[in-house]
């Protein structure tokens, strides 16, 4: 299923199963997407989530994600959006530490691979995710990334 977030940040478009979340777009590449607004309780609350983050109201996600179709081709994309998944609220980590904590610390290069291909930015937090000698990439784009971690950083002591 499919529905438009009209959120602070812009529309995101989310999609999902009986098993949870399995897609997030964001403002940047939703635009060129059309989703029938459903009246489901997931995209509601999800949408209410989201604005909790941007406000720095919510530190962590309480979503269901069906992680089963996530890294379906590749079994270390899986375990880099579940290491990810776990960078708390505030804190960064580089490629190369996120390829060391799955146990292959050559596979900075990959782990990037993975972050381009996270299929649920923000709630998988890949804009934690940096370079060792700065920023590096983002699918909404380094303004976005920028605003994600300044929401995180900004209210950081007041959570």
């Amino acid at each position: 299923m499919l529905s438009n977030l009209e959120t602070s940040l812009g529309r995101m478009v989310i999609s999902w199963d009986e098993k949870g979340i399995n897609r997030l777009v964001l403002p940047t590449s939703a635009m060129s997407l059309s989703a029938p607004s459903l009246k489901d309780s997931l995209p509601r609350e999800a949408k209410k989530q989201l604005e909790e983050y941007f406000t720095g109201q919510r530190q962590k996600f309480d979503l269901p994600i069906n992680w089963q179709v996530f890294g379906k081709e590749n079994s270390f994309f899986r375990q880099v959006y579940w290491t990810v998944y776990g960078i708390s609220w505030g804190e960064t980590r580089t490629y190369g530490q996120v390829a060391t904590l799955c146990g292959l610390p050559k596979a900075g290069r990959a782990v990037g691979q993975a972050m381009a291909k996270n299929p649920v930015p923000i709630i998988i937090p890949c804009h934690r995710v940096v370079a060792a000698n700065g920023l590096g990439g983002f699918g909404g784009g380094p303004e976005l990334k920028k605003i994600l971690l300044s929401i995180e950083t900004s209210n950081k002591l007041t959570n």
